[in-house]
Parts: structure tokens; sequence; C-alpha cells
């Protein structure tokens, strides 16, 4: 458990599917905000510093979808696993994925979860 509650801020709601990936991803990419590694180096340096990137969707199933901006070598990379993705819908910030793994070298392609192929799950374990 974490040491300390948090009762200040609300949870940010699942996007549950609609509009479909393609309709909502199109216009705006997703917002990645992680603290992974920082320069094309793979030095870490920059690691630990809050950073978020606009990065367009690529490829996508039922359960996962992929990013890549390889024009402007943005990507995520180690040390953003677990972090969020967001999509804005009628500007309310909806959780769309999460962080998952990508290519050695952070520059091909980004993996991310789909929430809304986990629904059921995240739902029964939610308090």
């Amino acid at each position: 458990f974490l040491k300390t509650a948090v009762t200040d801020i609300d949870p940010v709601p699942l996007y549950e599917g609609t509009p479909d990936l393609v309709s909502c991803c199109s216009r705006t990419p997703p917002t990645f905000v992680g603290f992974g590694y920082g320069d094309e180096n793979r030095s870490q340096a920059g690691q630990g510093v809050k950073r978020l990137a606009l990065i367009p969707v690529r490829d996508w199933n039922a359960k996962e979808f992929t990013v890549a901006d390889t024009a402007q070598q943005v990507n995520t990379c180690k040390g953003d696993s677990g972090g969020p993705a967001f999509l804005v819908q009628q500007t309310q910030h909806k959780l769309l994925g999460v962080v998952s793994w990508g290519d050695p070298k952070c520059k091909e392609y980004g993996v991310n979860m789909r929430v809304d192929g986990y629904t059921r799950w995240i739902r029964h374990w939610i308090r």
C-alpha cells in the first residue's frame, strides 16, 4: 500500500471504446506522460524527469495499440512503462492506455495496453 492517502485528486475516467480508437485519435494523438529516458543515446540522462508527448497511433487491435513518430523521433522509452496515455474527449481527459513496451532503441514504436480491452477486469478491482 502507498504511504499517504490522496483525497484531493479525482481519478481520470476510463476510455470505454466510444468513439472508436481511429475516430478519437485521428485528429489529436494521445498524450503520454512518463519519467523515462530523455535522450536518444539511452544514457539514462533525464530519467526521473516528468515529460509529456503527443504520439500518433499507428496500429491497433482489441487489446493494444502501437504509437510512433519517427519523423520527430518522439516515443516512449525505458522508465515510461506503466505510465498513462490520455485522450481528450470534449475537453475531458480519459485514460486511453498504459505504456507497456517498445523497440530496444525507443525509435521505431511503442506498444500500449488499451484500457477498454480490459474494462471488466479493471472494474472488478476498483473499489
